[in-house]
């Protein structure tokens, strides 16, 4: 995170530094967040006590429906979520359908 308004006052070259800067970190935390995770999913899955399994649909849904009750609640009571939150749901509603056609396919097709 970076303050807007200390960014604002730096000179165009260096605000062009700070956001390849984060870029990049960003890149390399979400490669590390992948490799870290199967990573550690080989040695929960080679452990005999753990059973990786997924969560009841029941259980998600009702997750599901209680965040939506509390963003419901959030955005009701609070301009700037409410902001945020309908351009968080434009973003997600435009990369889902981007997702399903590319990434998941992608995912379907590849060798296990």
């Amino acid at each position: 995170m970076v303050n807007h308004e200390a960014f604002a006052t730096l000179p165009e070259d260096l605000q062009q530094i700070v956001e390849l800067a984060c870029s990049a970190l960003n890149d390399q935390m979400t490669a590390e967040f992948f490799a870290r995770n199967a990573e550690y999913l080989v040695q929960l899955e080679q452990n005999e006590s753990v059973e990786i399994r997924p969560f009841p649909i029941e259980v998600l849904q009702q997750l599901r429906e209680l965040t939506d009750e509390l963003l419901s609640e959030m955005v009701a009571r609070d301009e700037r979520a409410a902001k945020i939150y309908a351009s968080f749901s434009a973003y997600k509603k435009q990369a889902e359908r981007w997702s399903a056609i590319s990434e998941q396919a992608f995912l379907n097709t590849r060798d296990s």
